[in-house]
């Protein structure tokens, strides 16, 4: 589990950096650098509800934010334009977002779930 967890964090911080030249990084940095923070602090036997609980109300409201791109990129049918060229404002940018939050959103619940740090080998 320490592995899986590891490669969570690995991810998780590329999110971050990948994030360094957003218009406003300091939202995406925070929540995707404080859940890489947390996954990291499992493998090391630690956790924390109340960073835990910060950084999933901040996956929260972002998902709540992101969820009216990421519906209308449901409903356009297109699914692959997920891949294609961004555009500020487009359904795009939202439903890439959304993904995004929703991988550390449901990471972190489980976090939650589980409560026990992980000491495996």
């Amino acid at each position: 589990m320490k592995a899986l967890n590891l490669c969570f964090a690995v991810i998780l911080a590329i999110f971050a950096v990948l994030q360094l030249n957003d218009p406003d990084p300091t939202y995406w940095v925070t929540i995707y650098g404080g859940a890489a923070l947390i996954s990291l602090g499992r493998i090391r036997g630690q956790f924390s509800e109340f960073w835990t609980a910060i950084i999933l109300g901040g996956l929260v409201a972002g998902l709540i934010h992101a969820t009216p791109g990421f519906l209308e990129y449901i409903r356009a049918g297109n699914f692959s334009a997920i891949t294609g060229e961004m555009q500020p404002g487009s359904f795009i940018e939202s439903s890439r977002e959304f993904l995004g939050l929703l991988f550390a959103f449901v990471l972190l619940t489980s976090y939650v779930i589980r409560q026990k740090p992980d000491h495996s080998t």
